[in-house]
């Protein structure tokens, strides 16, 4: 499934909108990593996962060291709901739950505890994660790239989106995904 959605990734993102995408298919990572849990396969579980986690822990890198940056210094008026803060503090938030998720998925692993309770406690986690990342990802969409695309000059934003590209072609190596 996730290789229809992979094929989609831009290899060159050319705007900051096109970011987005990468949210989609984080989205579906973790939508095939939830089905895995519930068939009780938890490696394909934990690769799923091992793979949501690298694409949004790279997103955010990108933003933290490009983008937050750019949009602080270089679009003007920021609006209401759009505060720098707001990113900074949803990043820490999306982190922290991605630490632990992991945590919990490598405990079910060793310990063998992928029963019914352990699923609903790991489930129950995941209603609020997911709703962090809609906000988030509604939030990025509406202020973050889309106010940098219009109000950047293409001669500070090409370099960011040529760095932000590298990146992503490191990380599709690396991880064995398609450039």
């Amino acid at each position: 499934m996730i290789d229809s959605q992979l094929k989609k990734l831009p290899v060159k993102f050319q705007t900051f909108s096109d970011l987005d995408i990468i949210h989609r298919i984080a989205d579906r990572l973790f939508i095939e990593h939830q089905t895995a849990c519930m068939s009780g396969n938890w490696e394909k579980a934990l690769y799923a996962m091992e793979r949501m986690y690298e694409f949004r822990m790279q997103n955010i890198q990108d933003e933290e060291d490009f983008l937050l940056p750019l949009y602080q210094s270089g679009i003007g008026e920021i609006p209401r709901g759009g505060a720098l803060k707001f990113f900074v503090r949803e990043h820490k938030l999306i982190k922290k739950n991605l630490d632990q998720m992991i945590r919990n998925m490598s405990n079910i692993i060793l310990n063998d505890s992928g029963n019914d309770v352990n699923l609903i406690k790991l489930f129950e986690g995941y209603h609020t994660f997911k709703d962090l990342l809609d906000h988030h990802d509604s939030r990025e969409r509406v202020f973050l790239y889309k106010l940098l695309d219009e109000r950047m000059e293409m001669g500070v934003r090409d370099p960011a989106l040529q760095k932000i590209n590298i990146r992503w072609t490191e990380l599709r190596e690396k991880i064995g995904w398609p450039v």
